[in-house]
């Protein structure tokens, strides 16, 4: 993002199984590419040509591997790097002054990273996760010889061995000394933390947690499951809680629309707002043209002007918004269209 003024090739290409498929298919996008470049640049220097090379050679020098979904290219005169992404992203080559990013957005629609807790009666245990990641972070060891098993707290016991095994006293200082040793290693503080356990067992926790967010919603393992169930569980809580926190940024919207310093669905609007810090939250529909295009060219329609309302335009304009809202601090949230709060193909609250 924070490229700016030279020449930028963006590239963004669904790959396939058959890997002599994607080089082809590559190789079309490259030459497609080469000519944007030489339209873009007009003298074409010896170090313009020499890189224009080295990009048309790209595709025999990837390593193409099974489980990717999208190829992301991003080239300067100076550098050539690229990516593979587990979204499925539309087609697109882009030359500008900046790398095209707003596709992206969509890769950073959960907090990351988010944490698990793993109340255990042997010894408990933290993992850090994301979308794709999933790992177990060292906490101290924590005196847990007293205390019950996460299973057995719920069961009826008998009056002999309450006072004796599963001493409250024990239980208390177990969950605040887990909670501390969690507390030290969740980091950002505005991560999501999910415990697994029982729903006594993680209320008791979550209560002496301390400012942490810890979600309402617990992961009940099953027996013998282990790190990729727990994070297979992990990732539909976190979907659970983009989906609510989207549907009521969408009620905020539609509340806040007929305000107009609060809200707009106007692109031009939104991106000036951006530009001014203004905008808290962003939402944009991926994909190029279709209605919001045709919208967006009614907004820029004015009588006696010669505005151009072409899609690349449009695209821009919307690129543009994404990339001021990000650069001050707002957030962007990438929807399907059908899912947008206006037929636009971007929308905003403000900040102010």
């Amino acid at each position: 993002m924070q490229i700016n003024g030279e020449l930028s090739l963006t590239i963004y290409m669904p790959v396939v199984p058959n890997v002599r498929e994607n080089i082809t298919r590559l190789k079309f996008l490259m030459t497609d590419a080469s000519r944007q470049v030489r339209r873009a640049e007009r003298r074409a220097s010896a170090e313009l040509v020499a890189w224009t090379k080295r990009v048309e050679e790209l595709p025999e020098q990837i390593s193409w591997a099974a489980g990717n979904k999208t190829l992301c290219v991003f080239a300067r005169v100076d550098s050539i790097e690229y990516y593979f992404v587990p979204l499925v992203l539309l087609e697109e080559v882009n030359v500008g002054r900046q790398f095209k990013l707003g596709p992206l957005v969509a890769l950073f629609d959960l907090p990351e990273p988010f944490f698990v807790v793993e109340l255990r009666s042997d010894q408990p245990r933290l993992y850090r996760g994301g979308r794709q990641e999933f790992e177990e972070l060292t906490m101290p060891k924590i005196q847990t010889t007293r205390i019950a098993r996460p299973a057995e707290l719920n069961r009826e016991r008998s009056a002999e061995e309450q006072p004796d095994r599963f001493p409250p006293a024990q239980l208390g200082k177990f969950l605040k000394q887990t909670a501390r040793e969690a507390a030290a290693l969740v980091k950002p503080a505005g991560s999501v933390v999910i415990p697994v356990g029982t729903e006594a067992f993680a209320e008791t926790f979550r209560e002496d947690v301390c400012g942490m967010n810890v979600t309402r919603e617990v992961i009940h393992p099953k027996p013998g499951e282990g790190q990729r169930e727990l994070h297979e569980q992990a990732l539909k809580i976190m979907d659970l809680l983009r989906d609510r926190r989207l549907e009521s940024l969408r009620m905020e919207y539609r509340a806040l629309a007929a305000h107009e310093e609060r809200a707009s669905g106007v692109a031009v609007e939104v991106f000036q707002a951006a530009q001014q810090g203004r905008v808290r939250e962003l939402m944009f529909a991926y994909g190029a043209g279709g209605q919001g295009t045709e919208m967006f060219r009614e907004q820029l329609m004015t009588p006696g002007e010669d505005v151009d309302t072409s899609d690349a335009f449009y695209d821009g304009i919307v690129e543009a918004a994404i990339r001021e809202t990000l650069r001050n601090g707002g957030q962007v949230h990438a929807l399907p269209q059908s899912e947008m709060p206006v037929a636009a193909r971007v929308a905003a609250v403000y900040r102010y």
